[in-house]
Protein backbone atom coordinates (compact mmCIF):
# COMPACT_ATOMS: atom_id res chain seq x y z
CA UNK A 1 0.00 0.00 0.00
CA UNK A 2 2.67 2.50 1.09
CA UNK A 3 4.59 1.50 -2.46
CA UNK A 4 1.58 2.08 -4.20
CA UNK A 5 0.65 6.04 -2.75
CA UNK A 6 4.90 6.73 -3.24
CA UNK A 7 4.70 6.27 -6.67
CA UNK A 8 1.02 7.69 -7.68
CA UNK A 9 2.07 10.66 -5.91
CA UNK A 10 5.65 10.83 -6.39
CA UNK A 11 6.77 10.85 -2.93
CA UNK A 12 9.34 8.78 -0.82
CA UNK A 13 8.78 6.04 2.16
CA UNK A 14 11.91 6.10 4.23
CA UNK A 15 11.31 2.40 6.47
CA UNK A 16 13.72 1.46 9.09
CA UNK A 17 13.80 -1.97 9.84
CA UNK A 18 15.63 -4.79 11.54
CA UNK A 19 13.82 -7.36 9.17
CA UNK A 20 15.41 -8.24 6.48
CA UNK A 21 12.40 -9.66 4.90
CA UNK A 22 11.36 -6.58 3.74
CA UNK A 23 13.94 -6.08 1.59
CA UNK A 24 12.14 -7.15 -1.55
CA UNK A 25 9.90 -4.71 -1.43
CA UNK A 26 12.46 -1.66 -1.23
CA UNK A 27 14.02 0.33 -4.18
CA UNK A 28 16.98 1.27 -2.38
CA UNK A 29 18.52 -0.43 0.53
CA UNK A 30 21.06 1.78 3.20
CA UNK A 31 22.96 -0.18 5.55
CA UNK A 32 23.49 1.90 8.98
CA UNK A 33 26.08 1.37 11.72
CA UNK A 34 26.72 3.56 14.44
CA UNK A 35 25.00 6.37 12.53
CA UNK A 36 27.25 6.56 9.51
CA UNK A 37 25.86 4.53 6.25
CA UNK A 38 28.23 1.87 5.58
CA UNK A 39 26.93 0.59 2.32
CA UNK A 40 24.29 1.02 -0.14
CA UNK A 41 22.69 -0.80 -2.93
CA UNK A 42 19.95 -0.70 -5.41
CA UNK A 43 17.88 -4.26 -6.36
CA UNK A 44 18.97 -5.71 -9.59
CA UNK A 45 15.23 -5.26 -10.75
CA UNK A 46 15.46 -1.55 -10.18
CA UNK A 47 17.43 1.20 -11.66
CA UNK A 48 18.43 4.13 -9.68
CA UNK A 49 16.98 7.47 -11.08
Amino acid sequence: MLKKIAVDQNLAVIMVTHDEAILPLCDRILKIEDIKVVSEAVPENMKMI
